[in-house]
């Protein structure tokens, strides 16, 4: 199969440039970069997932054991066996270093995205060259679901860190023919810390790739050369003392972990999960799912790679390439193996996407340099078009959503500068300049739309605005405050890391212990969402007097006078329409 250099080329005149490509497509990096750090704390952590991870942190933080990551679960702190300690050790140090807030909780994954970024572009340049490598790295770092997560407080980033840092080093091991026994241990290394980041997961993941590329080009003599007794010591020392510590310290983890969590969740829907369920999705969504997660690249990846000049028979069958050939089989086994897995999220494609970012740029380099060059001018002038507009409508609902004055200035400041380097891109037929445009606009584009919508979201999906409403009235903000019909995650990391307070936990969430708790002790604060409280009866309704009041939330207090009463020994139903006491979670 031809190389890249090796196409005959017929490109189109070009206007001479103020700045290089690489000082372009740097710059474009850089600012991605910025935005991320710039916007982290934009959102409130939400529930169930950010909520849930930043609390187990937290409870790290303030507890000191860091050995059992733990959660409150029906108002009991209890053990957290369904993930390993990783990213809970991650935000915990974040917290010593920051302090408590949004920012730190998700720093750790900005710091995993650019080293996903960074090793992802080691391997393009050692096997694409130095143009390939930079496009990699603008296409991997504004891709939807990278720039987004890096934003998160979720596991998958730290997954896909030790995943892409094991495909890097077993590429150069082999590239090496085996003689690289450092590249060898660092792949064993990242293994270790992937088992540290989702469990096991992550060795299947990375032998998914590496043992049928192996087969297809038939390059047995290498299994010899792996370092196996080594790299496996290496690989024990790094998970097993975590793992025992963890099993002796609340037993019956190892057993829950490895089998509820890595084989019967994918075989069967009722496995035995301590911590809510998943929904439910079609086979085949995960395909669905990677055409999503690489917006906004997968149209073009997919006009790229449609083009005539390139041989997918000798790809797949004659093995000519054996690097593109790996990059592909890297980018598409996460969707291939969870193709008949139903309990899955978009995150699970994550660890391919950096696979998907190289057979990007790889094709539009060729795609660049073939006589096909004028097509992807067209296409870009297109997209850089529409993301424009898609800029300028984020900035309109700013305005609407009464952003403050300085974000939208910002916005709009960022938004014409986006406008200007496309001009300039157009006038000077740069397809370099206008995919460094394209990738920063989309960036840009999620922080315009979680600037105008993050009010509503923070709102809606997580306790941060109710509970700073209670903070600030003097009559409340020494109360313990509690949520008799939810237990949401976000909860505990505002009100005790952030705001100092306390929450009060019941264990029971039915109509009965409701109406218990305001017998119990009346000085608490009690949260309701809107939807629970208008389904209250009566008779309890006048004994709760709404203190603070949000858009999706009711903070109440308990009128004295109205509970002096003794209770009555059968009390009628608190909401009628309720009768799970346990309400039901998405779980990530």
């Amino acid at each position: 199969m031809e190389s890249v250099n090796d196409l005959e080329v017929t490109p189109e005149p070009v206007q001479s440039r103020r700045f290089s490509t690489a000082t372009i497509l740097i710059a474009a990096m850089v600012g991605i970069v910025l935005l991320r750090l710039l916007t982290l704390g934009t959102l409130a952590l939400t529930d169930n997932t950010e909520g849930r991870y930043a609390s187990i942190g937290w409870e790290m933080f303030h507890s000191g054991d860091w050995v059992t990551p733990r959660l409150y679960l029906r108002g009991e702190l209890v053990p957290f066996w369904g993930k390993p300690p990783l990213l809970f050790w991650m935000t915990s140090a974040s917290f010593h270093l920051f302090g408590v807030s949004e920012w730190p909780a998700r720093f750790p994954n900005t710091l995993m995205g650019i080293l996903i970024v960074l090793a992802t572009m080691r391997y393009a340049r050692q096997f694409g060259g130095p143009r390939v490598s930079l496009l990699t790295g603008l296409v991997l770092a504004s891709t939807g679901l990278i720039f987004v997560l890096s934003g998160a407080c979720v596991l998958d980033m730290s997954l896909t860190a030790a995943t892409t840092g094991s495909m890097l080093a077993f590429a150069v091991f082999a590239e090496s023919e085996g003689r690289s026994k450092l590249w060898g241990l660092m792949f064993f290394l990242m293994l270790g810390i992937g088992c540290l980041a989702k469990g096991p997961l992550a060795i299947v993941l990375v032998g998914l790739v590496i043992a049928p590329w192996l087969l297809l080009v038939r390059r047995f003599s290498l299994i010899r050369r792996i370092p196996w007794f080594s790299g496996t010591a290496l690989l024990a020392a790094v998970t097993v003392p975590w793992y025992l510590l963890a099993e002796q310290a609340t037993p019956g983890f190892l057993w829950y972990f490895i089998v509820n969590e890595h084989i019967l969740r994918y075989v069967t829907k009722d496995y035995g999960d301590l911590y809510g369920a998943g929904r439910v999705k079609p086979y085949g969504t995960s395909w669905a799912f990677l055409a999503l997660a690489f917006l906004p690249w997968t149209p073009l990846l997919i006009q790229a790679w449609a083009t005539k000049f390139h041989n997918w028979r000798a790809l797949l069958l004659e093995g000519r390439d054996p690097w593109l050939l790996y990059t592909l089989l890297w980018g598409l086994m996460p969707t291939v193996f969870f193709t008949v897995a139903r309990q899955i999220q978009i995150t699970y494609v994550l660890p391919g996407l950096p696979g998907m970012a190289v057979l990007m740029a790889v094709g539009l380099v060729r795609w660049m340099d073939s006589p096909k060059r004028s097509t992807l001018l067209w296409t870009l002038r297109n997209q850089s078009v529409i993301t424009a507009l898609l800029l300028i409508a984020g900035i309109v609902a700013e305005v609407v959503f009464a952003a403050p004055l300085p974000i939208v200035l910002c916005s709009a400041a960022t938004t014409l500068a986006f406008i200007r380097s496309a001009w300039v891109g157009h006038r000077q037929r740069d397809p370099e300049s206008l995919l460094a445009g394209i990738g920063f606009g989309t960036s840009l584009l999620i922080v315009v739309g979680s600037t105008a919508a993050g009010p509503l979201l923070s709102e809606k999906n997580s306790t941060r605005t109710i509970l700073a409403e209670v903070a600030e009235q003097p009559s409340l903000s020494d109360r313990p405050v509690m949520f008799p019909l939810g237990d949401p995650y976000s909860a505990d990391i505002y009100q005790s890391g952030m705001l100092h307070g306390q929450v009060d936990r019941n264990v029971d969430r039915d109509a009965s212990a409701f109406r218990e708790e305001l017998w119990a002790d009346p000085d608490r604060v009690f949260v309701l969402r809107r939807s629970d409280w208008s389904g209250l009866d009566t008779d309890l309704k006048s004994r709760l007097q709404p203190a603070v009041e949000t858009e999706h939330w009711i903070a109440c207090t308990v009128e004295l006078p109205a509970i002096a009463e003794t209770p009555v020994a059968n009390p009628a139903p608190v909401i009628a329409s309720r009768t799970d006491p346990a309400p039901h979670r998405q779980r990530e």
